[in-house]
């Protein structure tokens, strides 16, 4: 009986949409997000930014912790939605590429949960509760956007950097994250509280998940000259 030949191709054509199958997710996430709230082409109005934002005050009803992770699916519009979906198809995606979908989202989820989270309990509401001015800005005013995740896909790619890559790179990209919780953007009228609180979100990203990938590396390396799996 004559088999009919392979049709390895039509797997073939899947490679590379598998391949980046967390970024490609987290863009129609994006994408849906711009298109139902209409901030593709505008800016996010003030309303759906109070409805939809985060606040770190919000972490003291349980009933408004649905924030924290709706916050990360809205940006803030107009050229926000065009460099969030930039920063993730280059961040995001290279991170995926080198490191495979597991740790693609691994990096993607602790960069903006883990930095969000600790910004918010160890600096936001410490300072609210003791009366700080700055404090109430940080702890009150809703923000939106995913742009700590990508900087967690940031320090994923850091830590896979070839060795004698890894301490500068990392180094440089430290040395600019802080630098931006003092300077505020270019030409920007947000709060300060608003680029403050981005700013330190963003260095505790690519510090946390840069730390994690490299404490696993170093764990798995020890297991492997041991002779483990």
């Amino acid at each position: 009986m004559t088999r009919a030949p392979a049709t390895g191709s039509r797997w073939g054509s899947l490679a590379v949409p598998r391949r980046l199958l967390f970024t490609l997710i987290m863009f129609v996430v994006l994408l849906a997000a711009g298109l139902s709230s209409a901030s593709i082409m505008n800016l996010l109005s003030p309303e759906l930014t109070a409805r939809l934002g985060y606040a770190p005050t919000h972490l003291q009803d349980p009933s408004e912790w649905w924030r924290l992770a709706v916050s990360g699916t809205v940006t803030t519009g107009g050229r926000g939605f065009v460099a969030g979906v930039i920063s993730l198809l280059v961040f995001t995606g290279t991170s995926e590429w080198w490191a495979g979908t597991r740790w693609a989202a691994i990096g993607f989820a602790v960069g903006y949960f883990a930095s969000v989270l600790a910004v918010s309990l160890l600096v936001a509401l410490p300072l609210y509760w003791l009366g700080s001015s700055i404090g109430k800005e940080l702890a009150t005013l809703p923000g939106v956007g995913p742009s700590a995740g990508y900087l967690g896909s940031l320090g994923l790619i850091a830590a896979m950097l070839p060795e004698r890559f890894r301490r500068p790179g990392a180094t440089f990209a430290f040395v600019v994250l802080a630098a931006l919780v003092a300077i505020p953007p270019i030409g920007t009228d947000e709060p300060r509280a608003i680029w403050v609180t981005d700013g330190l979100v963003h260095l505790f990203a690519f510090v946390a998940v840069f730390a994690t990938r490299m404490l696993w590396q170093r764990r798995r390396n020890r297991r492997t000259a041991r002779g483990g799996t």
